[in-house]
């Protein structure tokens, strides 16, 4: 039977046992937890976990009652003080972002972070965590510097360049080169198969040579044609290689206008044939 005044369907309220065990064990998994994990009230940490501390090159009891911004990168930290300010009038306020932040020792760290308010001790406050993201942050510079580096080499060759898939033939890049030799805009150009860049009545003899040689990783060199947008026919000589990026197999196709070189080919045997004539001539 229950006491009176108390509802029989109430769950008994915890012990004080009992609730220090789920502190303790609260504690616990905030002090193993991979991220590090802070509060700060009134701009001061008033907790910080040993993965925080050691984040940015302090021990614990070093950052408590230290100005949360003095962590923060100069360049970031106005753009932190208006969030933080925000979050705790209960205004809207981004929850995750990236943050570059300082160690110790002035060494500029990427943080991503995630941040929300909290009620501690009676008083509002923030909490959130932070994880080291430097070397994804690195990664991606190199990444694209890599782009850029790439990019500026290949607009500024002199031969027409395409780039296109090992498996499939598909065009996935051009140059401005590539684009006067064809005729054709880049966005044209891209999602053509490989084959589609010379006469139709070719197509097979490409195609042949293009899975025998380069899709098996030999690189070719040889005189052939292009076709233009228009129709017309242009001699260049290809020189296409394999390359791999990450885990994607590429071809690199390199093509030079050969037009001037075979009208000089062309002159030369003219000239030569009719010397032949005129020699026969003399013998007769």
């Amino acid at each position: 039977m229950s006491k009176k005044g108390e509802s029989p369907n109430k769950a008994p309220s915890p012990t004080i046992t009992e609730r220090k065990g789920v502190a303790e064990k609260y504690r616990t998994l905030v002090e193993n937890s991979l991220t590090g994990i802070f509060i700060h009230q009134d701009g001061k940490y008033v907790f910080v976990n040993e993965r925080f501390a050691r984040i940015h090159g302090y021990t614990t009891q070093e950052l408590l009652g230290k100005n949360h911004l003095t962590l923060i990168h100069p360049d970031e930290r106005e753009a932190i003080r208006q969030i933080a300010s925000k979050r705790l009038k209960g205004q809207a306020a981004p929850q995750q972002y990236e943050v570059r932040r300082l160690k110790k020792d002035g060494e500029t760290i990427w943080c991503e972070m995630i941040a929300t308010r909290v009620t501690y001790k009676g008083k509002p406050a923030i909490m959130g965590n932070i994880a080291d993201v430097t070397e994804r942050k690195r990664l991606e510079q190199a990444l694209l510097e890599s782009e850029r580096k790439y990019r500026t080499l290949f607009e500024n060759l002199n031969d027409a360049a395409f780039l296109a898939d090992a498996e499939t033939g598909y065009i996935l890049d051009t140059n401005k080169r590539g684009e006067v030799l064809l005729g054709r805009t880049r966005e044209e150009i891209i999602d053509m198969r490989q084959t589609e860049l010379h006469p139709p009545e070719a197509a097979n003899e490409y195609r042949q040579r293009f899975a025998t040689h380069v899709q098996k990783g030999r690189a070719v060199d040889y005189d052939g044609e292009a076709i233009r947008k228009n129709g017309s026919i242009v001699p260049v000589n290809i020189s296409a290689a394999p390359v791999t990026i990450g885990e994607k197999r590429l071809i690199v196709g390199l093509f030079r206008d050969i037009t001037e070189r075979k009208q000089m080919e062309k002159e030369i045997q003219d000239k030569n044939e009719q010397l032949e004539i005129q020699n026969e001539e003399l013998r007769a």
